[in-house]
């Protein structure tokens, strides 16, 4: 269970519950208007407005001496009128400060358990009407709405650390060490929790990569990504018998089926790019699902060519007809898939850093290896896009023949 102790809370709603005593004090005609904190026999005044000075801030009273001890003890509103005429108020200590008349509540957390009182004093009799306990009523209620507010965020930052934490378990580790075909990724998320994600898995003599893109940026980004990878794995695992099991437009039909009888929201979508090579020939057969950016082979000697086939993201709706490409690494070659957190990146002036300019970048760096190539479009990318916040995921995966 939660703890809330106001006075940790105190720098985060100072501005907020200066102004309620302020407005109380103003709007009641009181001389004091405090907001407390209690902790076991302990009242701290957390925020005041007392121009005679009559509570110093932070110093601890000893509850069974201020008037707020009713309030605690009775969990409910208290009214007392005039001090000096009842000896039970007598020795308190706003009666000694002349403060003879007080209307208070007790603030409760999200838990009900008092944490603190909110409450107005002054020096003369007072009979506060049916209006003044409502204004006050109103702002302890403000207060309490900031307590629950706050265990919804903590909630909330808990669920996206864990999230968080899911995706960082899910993405490889490392990467395949081959000598024939050499690997490289890169990946930033725009916020904490991530919507990107990519893999590779060696099958015998095929090497089976995804990149894919899913909708949000939250808890379910990440579960959407879960999905993927157990839904790929099951794929590899169970549909070995089948013929041509691995095809890259079978893989995303499959997938597709998947995600319709999971019964996921209207609004979730996949976007994907699933490829296989055949470590033997070398050959790259490869299908796009919904994936804006097309994966590209920069040749040794920096011409480009591009894998033209398009297919819808996976989603709910329908199933995807969904075609390949293949093309072959020659030695030397690298192959290219990106998401679009790159290639719609803007700069301070609205300008995008485009397709264009990754694939130029990406064919400077012909023939360096995998890492540098990663460091200069990300260099390029960084330098173009100068104070400007990075707006998307970023993922890159490449693979290099060589």
């Amino acid at each position: 269970m939660e703890k809330f102790r106001l006075k940790e809370l105190v720098h985060k709603y100072q501005e907020s519950w200066q102004r309620i005593v302020g407005i109380l004090s103003e709007m009641l005609d009181t001389e004091v208007a405090l907001i407390n904190s209690v902790e076991g026999d302990e009242l701290e005044v957390l925020q005041k407005d007392d121009p005679e000075d009559y509570f110093k801030l932070k110093d601890p009273y000893d509850l069974s001496d201020v008037y707020c001890e009713g309030v605690i003890k009775n969990r409910e509103m208290l009214e007392i009128k005039n001090a000096d005429e009842n000896e039970t108020w007598a020795d308190y200590e706003g009666a000694k400060m002349g403060l003879i008349s007080y209307l208070g509540f007790p603030l409760f957390d999200p838990n009900d358990k008092i944490v603190g009182t909110i409450c107005v004093e002054d020096t003369s009799e007072r009979s506060f009407t049916e209006r003044e306990k409502d204004l006050l009523r109103q702002f302890k209620e403000m207060i309490e709405n900031q307590l629950k507010q706050l265990r919804l965020t903590d909630r909330l930052e808990e669920n996206i650390e864990r999230g968080r934490q899911l995706h960082s378990q899910f993405l490889p580790e490392k990467l395949p060490l081959r000598k024939d075909i050499i690997p490289g990724a890169r990946y930033q998320a725009a916020d904490r929790l991530g919507g990107d994600f990519y893999d590779l898995i060696e099958l015998e003599d095929k090497m089976v990569f995804y990149v894919s893109d899913v909708s949000g940026h939250d808890l379910s980004s990440s579960l959407l990504n879960i999905f993927l990878k157990e839904t790929v794995n099951s794929y590899l695992l169970h549909q070995r018998e089948a013929d041509e099991y691995l095809r890259p437009p079978h893989m995303l039909e499959y997938i597709n089926n998947r995600f319709s009888e999971e019964g996921f929201p209207a609004d979730y979508f996949i976007c994907l790019t699933i490829g296989i090579i055949d470590l033997n020939s070398f050959e790259v057969t490869l299908s796009n699902g919904g994936m804006s950016v097309p994966p590209f082979i920069v040749h040794e000697n920096g011409e480009i060519s591009v894998f033209s086939c398009q297919g819808l993201p996976i989603t709910v709706f329908e199933e995807g007809d969904y075609s390949q490409c293949v093309k072959k690494l020659q030695p030397g070659d690298t192959l290219h898939c990106h998401t679009d957190g790159l290639t719609e990146q803007e700069n301070e002036t609205g300008r995008r850093f485009t397709e264009k300019k990754l694939q130029r970048t990406a064919r400077d760096a012909a023939g360096k290896d995998v890492e540098r190539t990663l460091d200069a479009i990300y260099d390029n990318f960084n330098a173009f896009r100068g104070e400007k916040e990075v707006q998307d995921d970023l993922t890159s995966l490449v693979l290099r023949r060589s």
